[in-house]
């Protein structure tokens, strides 16, 4: 008798694949420090919403500017995005490999 393996079997080619491809921003258990990592060619700039409750963020931009993902409408005030970074309970931004609108550091 001849048993053919599980169909269930045939998935895991693909969880490997998914496992070994991180969320772009990952943060640690106590909610103090994010890491996000923009480095790929298409990156999910969305993910960045998991790090508005961190104390220490680290962006990691791959070359690009963060204004793609600060000004997603033709409307948007820069200087409101750094009242609203103020705000926030955020002490330590880290931004490497990235270029920041200068509104955003005043």
């Amino acid at each position: 008798m001849v048993r053919l393996p599980c169909p269930l079997l045939l998935l895991l080619p693909l969880l490997r694949v998914s496992a070994a491809t991180p969320e772009p921003c990952q943060i640690d258990d106590e909610d103090v420090r994010c890491v996000c990592n923009f480095t790929h060619p298409q990156p999910d700039w969305s993910s960045a919403l998991q790090c508005v409750a961190a104390v220490e963020v680290e962006i990691r931009g791959g070359g690009r500017s963060l204004e793609e993902f600060l000004l997603k409408s033709a409307s948007a005030n820069p200087k409101q995005y750094a009242d609203m970074l103020k705000a926030l309970r955020l002490r330590r931004l880290t931004v490497g490999a990235a270029r920041v609108p200068a509104q955003i550091l005043a």
